[in-house]
């Protein structure tokens, strides 16, 4: 790297800009701190994580979705369509998931794309109908 005076005339390294990839480790936490009661009881105690467990379950996220996204795109190709819909997705998650796995993602995607769709129907009316609402 190169050196650059500043105003003091003193030298200053440039810093690069950090390259960061999106992460899920906030919504891993909050999982994990929300199903894990390691006393058994009521109290629940602090979790800490490794940085390796945390890369290990966002692989494993990573993973998933990959192989979701695939199988949507399969069932796109075999229904001859381009669009892909809540029906699709739900198609490709049962062929990637099992179990309870699969039925707990089915139902929080599908929350997730009527809460969408709810907002998204409100930001697209006129204002003066939000208004006398």
């Amino acid at each position: 790297m190169t050196a650059v005076a500043n105003s003091a005339g003193k030298k200053q390294k440039n810093k690069r800009a950090k390259y960061t990839t999106p992460s899920q480790t906030t919504f891993i936490a909050k999982i994990a701190k929300k199903y894990t009661n390691p006393a058994g009881g009521d109290k629940v105690d602090k979790l800490t994580f490794s940085k390796a467990a945390i890369l290990e379950v966002e692989l494993l996220m990573n993973n998933a979705i990959n192989i979701i996204i695939q199988n949507a795109d399969q069932v796109l190709t075999y229904a001859g369509t381009a669009t892909l819909g809540k029906k699709t997705v739900e198609i490709a998650t049962t062929l990637a998931l099992a179990g309870l796995l699969r039925d707990n993602a089915i139902k929080a995607g599908s929350k997730a794309v009527e809460n969408y769709a709810a907002f998204d129907a409100e930001a697209s009316l006129p204002e003066s109908v939000t208004a006398s609402a």
